[in-house]
C-alpha cells in the first residue's frame, strides 16, 4: 500500500509524471496465488511503463533457501502473461 500511495501522491502533484516500474516474476516460493496478487496490484497502479523480468538464481543468496522452485516454463508464461496484460492496460491510458 505504501508504494501505491507514493505513486498516487506523485501523480496528484505531477499528473504527467512518467513512472516506470521493474518487477521480477517466478522467484522461488512464488505460488500462482502470489503471482496473481502481485499482477493485480501492479495492474491497478497509475504507471507509465512496466518491465517484467524472470527470476534467475544467484549463488550465495538467501533466496536459494526457499524450497518451492518455479519451473522455467512457468516463469516464461508469467512474464508473457504480465507483459500482455500491462501492454493492454497502458494502451488505453
Amino acid at each position: 500500500e505504501a508504494f501505491a500511495t507514493k505513486i498516487n501522491t506523485i501523480k496528484s502533484l505531477i499528473p504527467d509524471a512518467f513512472i516506470g516500474v521493474d518487477t521480477i516474476v517466478g522467484m522461488r516460493g512464488e505460488t500462482e496465488d502470489y503471482f496473481k496478487e502481485a499482477r493485480d496490484f501492479i495492474e491497478n497502479l497509475n504507471i507509465s511503463q512496466l518491465h517484467v523480468f524472470p527470476y534467475s538464481e544467484r549463488q550465495g543468496t538467501k533466496a536459494l533457501e526457499i524450497p518451492f522452485i518455479v519451473p522455467q516454463e512457468e516463469k516464461h508464461h508469467r512474464v508473457t502473461e504480465f507483459q500482455q496484460k500491462i501492454t493492454q492496460i497502458l494502451s488505453t491510458m
